[in-house]
């Protein structure tokens, strides 16, 4: 219905759940001055590919058969693909996301994401045990009187 009206791409609903929809996908591209001059200088590894969803078509900039992500999706892209998959690494969320989409520095992207998340999620250690010496330096004073609790011996332990 927007089409109709001419309206803008912040007056279409835009997907929210998944953040590289074909819709959300194109109006970013379209965007990024930044990937379109890069495209533009580089113009024989990238083309542009008609994609469909429903009645409608969607035309994505793509690189080696796989859509292109700017730099405005990456890091929403790393997270949501590192949680969907339960958090498997660096690796695996990298191959991953690489099956269909690429950007410059996704590995980079990708390793940074996944580092911050593990340094936010990684309990700080709890203190070690004392070591033998700190027990036998313990002052005598500090000491629990019924620590001190003497069994006599049965005639079994004598033998």
């Amino acid at each position: 219905m927007a089409e109709c009206f001419a309206a803008d791409a912040k007056d279409v609903d835009m997907p929210t759940n998944y953040p590289l929809s074909y819709m959300q996908l194109q109006h970013e591209q379209q965007k990024d001055k930044a990937l379109k001059d890069y495209v533009d200088k580089h113009s024989a590894a990238y083309s542009t590919e008609d994609y469909k969803h429903g009645d409608k078509t969607y035309n994505l900039i793509t690189k080696n058969c796989k859509t292109v992500v700017p730099k405005s999706l990456q890091k929403r892209a790393v997270e949501y693909y590192h949680s969907l998959l339960m958090h498997p690494g660096e690796t695996r969320t990298e191959l991953t996301i690489a099956q269909h989409f690429t950007w410059k520095g996704l590995c980079n992207t990708v390793r940074f994401k996944v580092e911050i998340k593990l340094q936010s999620t990684v309990p700080t250690p709890a203190a070690p045990p004392p070591t033998t010496h700190e027990l036998l330096v313990t002052p005598v004073a500090n000491l629990h009187p019924q620590s001190f609790v003497f069994h006599p011996l049965s005639s079994h332990h004598l033998s």
